[in-house]
């Protein structure tokens, strides 16, 4: 499955091994969303595309990218969306079926509820979200339906979207069988993987799964059977 890195511009504080190790050794295009090409920037990788108002990227790197990114795509501070929106677009057009989405889920609050409202409404790619000690994946009936997490102790939750999200989730604590979740009911939060792997499927409507490191209990991730038939 090809899949598309996009950068963004709000990494998470004392994560540079993380998006070091993650933006270097990305084999596919690094698309850099405004400020993320400065994350680009730091770690040596010259990102394919650059996109966004440029509001939050210096004027030095600003130069610097411009000269060695082959596709610059400059916005105007004032618009109707944001530059993850552009990002994604910009993803959607280089044919990819995935796009992992980083240094998108931390600072303020009112951004990352955006970010996270920019990837709902983006269809035809499948989305992962990644950050230090985090990780998530959008679930869509019309897309990816199901997926299996593992991690025994890892803990996970599950939010909607839609009013008549239909949810099941099995290997876990507190099982789920064809409920109804309203958009962000507390019902699926903070569930624990008690199996080898957890089932979670989406019969309608999108859905979030999202796991955190916890204590010393690492996030749950995504089994070696779903990677292994490209579903994510």
């Amino acid at each position: 499955m090809s899949t598309a890195l996009i950068v963004c511009a709000a990494p998470a504080p004392q994560g540079d091994v993380f998006y070091e190790r993650l933006i270097t050794s990305h084999r596919g295009p690094v698309i850099a969303a405004d400020g993320g090409g400065v994350l680009c920037h730091a770690h040596g990788r010259r990102p394919d595309l650059l996109v966004g108002d440029f509001d939050s990227i210096t004027p030095e790197v600003l130069a610097d990218l411009d000269v060695t990114v082959s596709d610059v795509r400059s916005a105007p501070v004032e618009k109707d969306v944001s530059d993850l929106d552009l990002a994604l677009e910009a993803a959607r057009e280089l044919d990819v079926e995935r796009a992992v989405v980083v240094a998108a889920w931390s600072g303020r609050l009112d951004h990352t509820l955006s970010a996270i409202g920019s990837v709902l409404s983006c269809r035809g790619l499948t989305i992962d979200l990644a950050d230090p000690g985090m990780a998530g994946w959008m679930l869509d009936s019309e897309d990816r339906h199901s997926i299996e997490v593992s991690g025994p102790g890892a803990t996970f939750s599950l939010f909607a979207f839609d009013d008549d999200a239909v949810v099941s989730c099995h290997g876990a604590r507190y099982p789920i069988d064809g409920a109804r979740l309203g958009p962000l009911a507390s019902l699926g939060l903070s569930n624990i993987i008690v199996s080898p792997t957890a089932r979670v499927h989406v019969e309608n409507g999108r859905l979030l799964v999202l796991t955190h490191a916890i204590g010393g209990t690492p996030h749950a991730m995504l089994s070696t059977e779903h990677r292994s038939r490209g579903t994510v």
